[in-house]
């Protein structure tokens, strides 16, 4: 037996009600590596063993990688343990760090969250027992998690194979007190490895046999990186639902798309679940034309013992296999990345759908609240929505076909997980930038669909008290059917018309109305007056009209009362809770020597606008808002 006594032990995170980290899942792992954590080891019920670096030179038995060289070097041979576990740390740390990369600022570390998270997921996987660590180790490595300090880790160098050696080494340098590795503390300060270590009340740790193996040899970085990229994509995908609902209603559309009998035909659990949570979305419109009347993430990466040689804790035997190599978590991420590719596919034509004229149902090119001709409000952001597919459809290639044989051709197969992941993140925050170009837009297009709703409703009160003479003598059902024509044609002129100027498109609608007039008075036979002069006041009604319920809109807008669930939440967040009103064109623009304010508000680009948009939803306001308008269902939708 080459191995110490077994100490019992578990971990736990210290809670009301605490919960056993022995089996970890994705949302157990977001609140830590987000938001920090207390954390705890009980001496309950796991075995714990470690190497007994006596016992191996004494019996002269060769272990690969524990007293051996490491790799395609596995054929010499060395005495000096302690030596060879320094010797692995410096062959790992390898990372390629610029000065401003050290300081916690550069473009080539990796995330604090993504660096919280491995931390944890590494101590679960050492104390399963199979890894060959002290207990002191996980202590040590806990320690420094709960005082927030995270050792600043290169983004790039890991191809998965023997897991993640670069970040992971990265870690165990924090321990040994490593003066040059950079720990990055809970006030963001930037500290060398021994600073940071006497700065948490914590002693550097001498690593054993195996240890340093047992530290560097996993996979935690990559199932780190999937399990936040899936979580990213997860709320992507409840917002695009919530986007969706909201640009059904901006475009008129209907309800009937989302009847539970077409996905009953089609039951796709993830098609049935979509359009069940939509159409829930959409309860409570006025604008939409209503019905009649978790495949979850499996967290198997989390709670698996990835280093090798591992240890059997039952018989005390070690094996040397092959589960470093994370490819679950790499084919996960390919798709994940396919997965938001197609999201994106659909917010860009929603989008542009929305923009056009010649498909929104009325509303004016590129959703602008003055005349076309001098103001393209989201002209620039349906380019911009473009130019993110394209960058989207480019991440969404794979990445493990790119696999490279590495280190002697000791590592000729490997994952490429911790790229994959990297990727997948890249491609959420794409999406991410869509949600919220489209989020801007389609807010804009609900406040001009009941701007022109109670405009056209305005003008038909109005046309009835200037057709009334007109009708004298109809019959009063005859008479409402025949405003309900005149009405009619109304509407679809407006809508024909959304790419003139407000004033020459206020005077189309009359020219379309009289000549119905003349064809229904024909028709029963009336005495013919002349129309012309009722052309002229329909002319004239209805640009002050208009112009009358835009400045009202402005100043108290009723666009709430028309929303559903979902985009009545997200619609408050973005007009009340951020403060991202209704655009009102041209006079917006910053760079004009006019006044700096709007209704009493700093002017600011459209880009600047759709910024605090974005901000807001990397800080995880707008979730709040989404579980609202889901109730009492809910969403099992999950990418993988």
């Amino acid at each position: 037996m080459l191995l110490q006594s077994p100490t019992q032990t578990v971990m736990s995170l210290e809670a009301p009600n605490p919960l056993s980290l022995h089996i970890i899942h994705l949302l157990m792992l977001i609140k830590p590596a987000t938001s920090g954590g207390r954390f705890r080891v009980l001496r309950t019920a796991v075995s714990f063993f470690y190497m007994d670096p006596t016992l191996m030179s004494l019996r002269s038995l060769q272990l690969p990688s524990v007293n051996t060289g490491f790799g395609g070097s596995a054929d010499t041979r060395t005495k000096d343990l302690p030596a060879l576990q320094s010797a692995l740390l410096q062959l790992t740390q390898a990372g390629i760090l610029t000065d401003e990369d050290s300081n916690g600022n550069g473009l080539n570390i990796m995330p604090v969250t993504c660096v919280r998270a491995a931390m944890l997921i590494r101590c679960n996987t050492l104390l399963r027992g199979h890894s060959g660590v002290c207990l002191e180790l996980v202590q040590a490595l806990l320690l420094l998690l709960r005082k927030g300090m995270t050792p600043i880790v290169p983004l790039r160098g890991s191809i998965s194979a023997s897991g993640d050696l670069i970040p992971l080494s990265y870690l165990a340098g924090m321990l040994e007190g490593n003066p040059d590795i950079r720990v990055r503390t809970s006030t963001s300060f930037v500290l060398s490895a021994d600073k940071a270590l006497e700065l948490a009340g914590s002693e550097p740790i001498t690593l054993g046999p195996k240890e340093d193996l047992g530290l560097v040899n996993g996979t935690a970085p990559s199932a780190t990186l999937g399990c936040l990229a899936v979580h990213e994509a997860n709320k992507i995908l409840l917002l695009a639902q919530g986007l969706v609902a909201m640009s059904c209603e901006a475009l008129l559309g209907k309800a009937e798309n989302y009847h539970p009998f077409i996905s009953s035909v089609c039951p796709r659990p993830g098609q049935v679940e979509c359009s069940a949570t939509i159409l829930h979305f959409l309860e409570g419109s006025s604008l939409v034309q209503s019905l009649k009347e978790e495949d979850k993430f499996k967290p198997v990466e989390l709670n698996s013992a990835s280093d090798n040689p591992i240890i059997d804790i039952k018989s005390g035997e070690v094996y040397s296999g092959a589960n470093f190599i994370s490819s679950s978590v790499a084919n996960g991420m390919e798709k994940s990345r396919l997965a938001l590719q197609m999201v994106g596919k659909l917010l860009f034509s929603l989008s542009s759908e929305l923009i056009n004229p010649t498909l929104n149902r009325g509303l004016p090119p590129n959703v602008v609240a003055d005349d076309p001709s001098l103001s393209f409000t989201t002209k620039l952001i349906d380019i911009s929505m473009a130019a993110y597919l394209s960058e989207l459809g480019y991440l969404a290639n794979p990445v493990t076909p790119h696999v490279q044989s590495a280190e002697m051709h000791n590592q000729s197969i490997n994952s490429l997980a911790l790229i994959s992941g990297r990727y997948t993140l890249q491609a959420a925050d794409v999406v991410a930038q869509m949600c919220v170009a489209h989020l801007f837009a389609v807010c804009q297009a609900l406040d001009l669909r009941v701007i022109h709703m109670t405009y056209l409703k305005a003008l038909r009160t109005k046309l009835v008290s200037k057709v009334l003479p007109f009708l004298n003598g109809f019959d009063d059902q005859v008479a409402e059917g025949i405003y309900e024509r005149l009405h009619e044609t109304i509407v679809k002129s407006w809508n024909a018309s959304a790419c003139f100027d407000l004033q020459e498109r206020c005077k189309i609608p009359s020219k379309e109305t009289i000549p119905v007039l003349r064809d229904h008075l024909e028709e029963h036979e009336m005495h013919f007056v002349s129309t012309r002069p009722l052309q002229r006041d329909l002319e004239n009604l209805a640009y002050p009209t208009f112009t009358q319920t835009r400045s009202e809109f402005f100043v108290k807008p009723p666009t709430k009362q028309f929303l559903g669930r979902a985009s009545l939440g997200l619609y408050c967040f973005v007009r009340e809770e951020l403060g991202v009103h209704f655009h009102q064109g041209l006079v917006e623009h910053p760079g004009r020597k006019t006044s700096g304010k709007v209704n009493g508000r700093k002017k600011r680009t459209i880009g600047s606008w759709v910024s605090i948009i974005f901000t807001a939803l990397t800080n995880d306001q707008v979730w709040g808002h989404l579980v609202e308008a889901l109730g009492s269902r809910t969403c099992q939708v999950r990418l993988v």
